[in-house]
């Protein structure tokens, strides 16, 4: 449990809270609260093991049976040493991903890198603070009360199950107070967040304020999250048809009342072998991003802290929203984005603009020197100037329906040698979300060597500061995806052998693609129309 002292005019409670991390970005999490909350009273702690030990036997019965190929075997055990990853495996789809902690070695091994973390947060910090400018957290609830360790295996039946609860939910009374105390507090503290994040006409917030007060029927709805869900003897919704009376207390005033689309209130349970946990959803369901909790969506800006006056730019945006995430930062800072796929950057892109736009005055009325901005560009040939950007962030595309291998080979270089040009040398960062690191690295490494070498000291020329600051796993939607950090060292860029032949060769063949696709959309609608 991490802590950090509280500052004189810090409040004595501290409000309880639980927090869905993708599965490897705990620590990058965790970093980002212990600097945004200084100020503040904070404990921290990570419920459940990160990685098994048991993880560290079948990652050296991997590496020895995989000893006889010396193709693909180790194929980057220098590159990370001292890092976040230590050595990566790779064959086929077999991963092996080894990790440094104080200076041991722990392993991961395929399939096990995946899912969320829960991550319990105390503070006594303000609730606009956590709701408007800690960014690194994606689902969040009011806490009401967690159980762990437990014993709740797949295994059981759906009476041995609702016993569980129930004992759990009776406990609390002779050992940590009342349950229905707990739930009036995370209540509150969810009231606190509407009001700070919710952004709701003054006539909705006094209808909420009359429902708590029992003036009114609240009406809620009640969710559960579990991980291996298939592996269980009874259904989500058996479950939470069986508990709703024991995890919802009784309330004074109008009873509440279940509506599972136009409620005001979501009351999540968060069931897991050895953990339970029970919280007020602190988000109303149709401003999340992502609408699954179990996916714990997490901001892409958490690992770029910006420096105020920094130039970010995401040369892969999309519809732009890490730009946008600029505006909402603590710093003042400058944002520009674009991408080459034009019809992203329609209708959907301006709106998104316009209401990221518009959010921001209405939560930052005074003047502001942030800015986001979005273009239309091919991030092989950037229209920006040398030296530059002072952060490139970026979701890189992945995955067989975005890039191929082979698109990747040919397009890689090309990008990054740009990305080089308009990084400032010694300050510059690259915060990169990738499907495959090994690639990324690679060439990475090509930059300062102009060769495909893992191996070379670093020089006073260097290009990328190498090794990387840091490369680790994480679980985006059930992908197994990569998070590379890196420096941008005080090399002067260099230009690739026949840059600009490539550029077009790539451009070329991307029109050819483009064309062939209207050819066949007209062919269909000919074949309609005809028929």
């Amino acid at each position: 449990m991490a802590q950090v002292p509280a500052s004189s005019e810090s409040h004595t409670t501290l409000d309880r809270y639980l927090a869905l991390i993708p599965r490897g970005l705990e620590h990058a999490a965790r970093e980002n609260l212990l600097e945004v909350l200084s100020d503040f009273s904070l404990r921290l702690k990570v419920v459940g093991e990160v990685v098994s030990d048991n993880d560290n036997i079948a990652h050296i019965s991997n590496v020895l049976q995989r000893k006889k190929d010396k193709n693909k075997d180790i194929i980057m055990e220098s590159c990370f040493g001292g890092f976040a990853v230590g050595s990566i495996h790779e064959n086929k789809n077999n991963w092996s991903v080894g990790y440094i902690q104080q200076s041991k070695p722990t392993w991961s091994c395929s399939g096990v890198i995946h899912g969320v973390v829960w991550l319990q947060i105390e503070t006594n910090a303000p609730a606009h603070l956590i709701a408007n400018r800690v960014r690194c957290l994606g689902p969040i609830i009011a806490l009401v009360n967690i159980w762990e360790p437990i014993d709740m295996p797949a295994s059981q039946s759906l009476e041995q199950a609702v016993a569980s609860v129930k004992a759990l939910v009776d406990s609390d009374s002779q050992q940590e107070g009342d349950y229905s105390q707990a739930f009036l507090a995370a209540r509150t503290l969810w009231f606190r967040h509407v009001q700070a994040a919710w952004n709701l006409p003054e006539e909705d917030l006094k209808a909420l304020d009359n429902k708590l007060k029992g003036t009114a029927a609240m009406k809620y709805r009640l969710s559960c999250i579990r991980s291996d869900s298939e592996k269980y003897q009874y259904t989500r919704q058996q479950l939470l048809a069986q508990t709703a009376g024991i995890v919802v207390p009784k309330v004074q005033g109008e009873p509440w009342t279940v509506d599972l689309t136009k409620y005001d209130l979501e009351v999540v349970v968060l069931a897991h072998p050895k953990a339970l946990a029970v919280g007020i959803a602190l988000r109303p369901y149709q401003h999340l991003g992502v609408k699954s909790f179990a996916t714990g969506a997490i901001p892409p800006d958490v690992t770029a802290p910006l420096e105020p006056g920094d130039v970010v730019l995401d040369p892969c945006a999309g519809v732009g929203t890490i730009p946008m995430e600029v505006l909402f930062q603590e710093q003042d800072a400058i944002a520009v984005g674009g991408d080459i796929a034009l019809t992203g950057l329609g209708g959907v892109a301006a709106e998104y603009s316009t209401r990221a736009h518009a959010l921001r005055r209405e939560r930052y009325p005074s003047h502001s020197a942030r800015y986001a901005d979005q273009m239309a560009w091919d991030a092989t040939c950037l229209p920006l100037r040398d030296a530059t950007v002072d952060v490139l962030v970026s979701d890189l595309p992945f995955g067989v329906q975005c890039l191929s291998k082979a698109k990747l080979d040919s397009v890689l270089p090309l990008m990054f040698s740009e990305f080089a040009r308009v990084l400032r040398p010694r300050t510059g960062r690259l915060v990169l979300l990738c499907g495959n690191c090994v690639p990324i690295v690679r060439v990475l490494h090509q930059l300062n060597t102009g060769k495909d070498s893992m191996s070379s000291a670093a020089t006073a020329e260097d290009i990328i500061s190498m090794p990387c600051d840091s490369v680790f796993p994480v679980n985006i939607g059930g992908l197994m995806a990569w998070v590379v950090i890196v420096k941008r060292d005080n090399g002067p860029p260099r230009e690739l052998p026949n840059y600009k032949d490539r550029v077009r060769k790539v451009a070329g063949k991307r029109e050819r693609i483009e064309r062939c696709k209207a050819n066949d959309k007209s062919t269909k609608k000919r074949g309609v129309h005809q028929s």
